[in-house]
């Protein structure tokens, strides 16, 4: 394979994250096929409808009244849409070439903007409707492209269509990111994205209506902090672990607690996220943390024996179920209560399946939400 080959697959590639990479490969195609001009096209399959171009060699102007009507009746392009994809074909070998002298497309567009022969391939995007056309075009100067020309444009046909493929899924997580991020902004609950040390890279408003009231969360130097250092120890933990989750090296942990004060608590939870800030390379974001934080008005402490008559919770269920309710992980509360890991976790279980709830955020939802109001 040639260097030139090399150097256009390599630009191609580029084109799945920098659209303007297409520029850059435009110029190089044109300068390996000896050509004048090149077109990069989007197309809708159904009407050849161009939705996005590329294009080396034309005259601005005239290519916008090729793209708004002159493609409507374009012999090459309905002829190449026709030839088998992801390969090149030569305009001779599907367009007599009386007809397509003799077409409007020819007399309106091609012979004033010296377009004679023409090459180029189709590749179909799968699942979209959509096909991607590269040209490249000579001039009345110039002469037919010959089978060996194709023969070297076809090792670029696998490149070409893996290329639209990765591009496509970039801007469908690109939308997804965009959305989600948009969702933080507006959520009544503060939120803060982190990174594993404990950096803010974000806060939506309700985070910073919080800092400025409440005692038991802190910035410090843009990083987090709780108050206290187990409580900081602990949010730093749970930062590193969703960061490696997010980034694939870990499984999401535990990712909930809570620390509390004389007249509030804060529910915290932490979710693996990606975050990119405007402008910043990478099209998945860097490895983050998403933290919503709670803040309630302090419930009266749980009464075992109120648990015990609501959800016909054993006598060490509902012990259990308080110290959940007090942020204990289980295997803190198997220190406290001086039992097996095993053990605790067959009672969270017991717990879970008496109290309806599939996990530890459902848990304290609906113990502090209800028990409080029958104490």
């Amino acid at each position: 394979m040639s260097r030139g080959l090399n150097s256009l697959i390599s630009t191609l590639y580029a084109t799945a994250q920098d659209n303007d990479a297409w520029a850059t490969v435009s110029d190089e195609l044109r300068h390996f096929t000896d050509g004048d001009k090149t077109v990069f096209a989007v197309r809708k399959w159904a009407d050849r409808e161009i939705l996005n171009a590329y294009q080396y060699g034309f005259e601005l102007p005239a290519f916008e009244v090729y793209e708004e009507y002159y493609f409507k009746v374009d012999l090459y392009t309905s002829g190449l849409a026709s030839q088998a994809v992801n390969q090149f074909h030569a305009q001779h070998q599907f367009i007599h070439d009386r007809d397509f002298l003799n077409s409007e497309i020819y007399a309106d567009f091609a012979a004033p903007n010296d377009i004679r022969y023409l090459t180029g391939c189709v590749t179909d995007i799968p699942g979209t409707g959509l096909f991607g056309q590269l040209s490249t075009i000579r001039g009345h100067g110039g002469e037919e492209f010959n089978d060996d020309i194709l023969a070297q444009l076809n090792l670029l046909t696998p490149h070409f269509r893996q290329t639209l493929l990765l591009g496509q899924k970039i801007q469908q997580l690109e939308t997804d990111l965009r959305s989600r991020e948009r969702i933080v902004d507006s959520m009544p609950e503060a939120v803060f994205i982190l990174s594993a040390d404990c950096q803010v890279l974000y806060r939506n408003a309700a985070a910073d209506a919080l800092l400025s009231r409440s005692g038991l969360i802190k910035l410090a130097n843009r990083h987090l902090t709780l108050a206290g250092p187990d409580p900081t120890n602990r949010l730093h933990k749970l930062a590193k672990g969703a960061c490696d989750a997010a980034a694939g090296k870990a499984l999401a942990g535990g990712n909930a607690f809570q620390i509390e004060d004389d007249n509030h608590f804060l529910e915290i939870t932490a979710f693996p996220f990606h975050f990119r800030r405007d402008g910043e390379a990478g099209h998945l974001g860097r490895s983050a943390t998403l933290l919503i934080v709670n803040d309630s008005e302090k419930k009266p402490a749980l009464n075992e024996e109120t648990l015990k008559a609501l959800y016909n919770l054993t006598a060490s269920e509902a012990a259990v179920t308080g110290l959940l309710a007090r942020g204990l992980s289980p295997l803190e509360i198997a220190d406290e209560r001086t039992v097996s890991l095993d053990t605790v976790r067959t009672q969270i279980r017991s717990i879970h399946q008496k109290t309806g709830c599939n996990n530890q955020i459902q848990l304290l939802s609906k113990i502090l939400g209800g028990v409080s109001r029958f104490s």
